[in-house]
């Protein structure tokens, strides 16, 4: 029985942690296939609007938090890449060592 109340709790435990979630690339502008550097990179569906800029090569790496992971996973996380004068785009799931192309 004991056992039995070890294994609940611990499957409580599990069930309530936080999802920690990364995607890393590098945002690139479309016509001149150049890097962009002051890129705003920020994952819409955290709930501290968890962000960074890429740097002068235009690298990127966010990670953090992105609620609960349940039965159905771990949930999506939605980019933002927005920099002054290039339209905004969003992308769900970037993945890892991901090439965005931004065009004015």
């Amino acid at each position: 029985m004991k056992t039995l109340i070890y294994l609940f709790l611990l499957t409580c435990l599990l069930a309530s942690c936080e999802g920690y979630t990364c995607t890393d690339g590098i945002v690139k502008d479309k016509n001149t296939n150049l890097p962009l550097d002051s890129v705003l990179c920020m994952d819409l569906n955290s709930k501290y609007k968890l962000g960074m800029y890429t740097d002068s090569t235009g690298k990127f790496d966010l990670c953090g938090n992105f609620g609960g992971c349940g039965r159905n996973g771990c949930p999506d996380i939605n980019v933002e890449f927005s920099k002054a004068g290039y339209k905004t785009i969003s992308i769900v799931n970037p993945g890892s060592n991901t090439t965005i192309f931004m065009e004015k």
